[in-house]
């Protein structure tokens, strides 16, 4: 990967979303571990301990969690850390069309993070049923506009991006 990198992007959730998810997780659980500590209604301190260890284990993860988005003159890799470690890599050949677009993360993909549509109405024809099943996966991580990847083998790939005008110019001078 020696080449000149034409586009770079790394996401995060939004603070106020980062901020609200730890709150609302503290609020559900703390209370209960300190009761049960200063009660000591029997719970062992073993698992008090696990219970706080994970939760602290889920608010990191929260926290470091992004989406990386690279455009390349050979094609398009995208890695969300850290769940996907290596990039996932897209060559422009293998790409039918590529454009940005509004999503709503939560009615199309059912939250945020590395999303899988298992089926989509779309894939019905007058003949029967095409491959329908992992035909659309989403890098999603905030915002509401991405950019869509139609592939020749029939699946989409939607990547979030809070940098929609970089990557119009990016498409503009690949499509010339």
């Amino acid at each position: 990967m020696k080449e000149k990198i034409e586009f770079y992007e790394k996401q995060y959730a939004s603070l106020w979303l980062k901020v609200a998810l730890t709150m609302l997780i503290v609020a559900i659980f703390m209370p209960t571990l300190i009761s049960g500590i200063i009660d000591f209604r029997g719970y062992d301190l073993w698992t008090e301990i696990l219970t706080v260890v994970v939760l602290l284990l889920v608010i990191t993860l929260f926290w470091i969690t992004n989406v990386e988005l690279c455009m390349k003159s050979e094609g398009i890799f995208v890695k969300m850390f850290p769940f996907k470690m290596k990039y996932k890599f897209f060559a422009w050949e293998n790409i039918e069309k590529a454009y940005l677009r509004k999503y709503s993360p939560l009615s199309e993909y059912g939250g945020w993070g590395v999303r899988v549509k298992l089926f989509s109405l779309k894939m019905f024809n007058l003949f029967g049923l095409k491959k329908a099943f992992f035909n659309e996966t989403a890098y999603v991580i905030s915002g509401n506009t991405g950019l869509q990847l139609e592939l020749k083998n029939g699946k989409r790939v939607l990547i979030s991006t809070q940098k929609p005008a970089e990557i119009e110019e990016i498409l503009k001078k690949i499509e010339k």
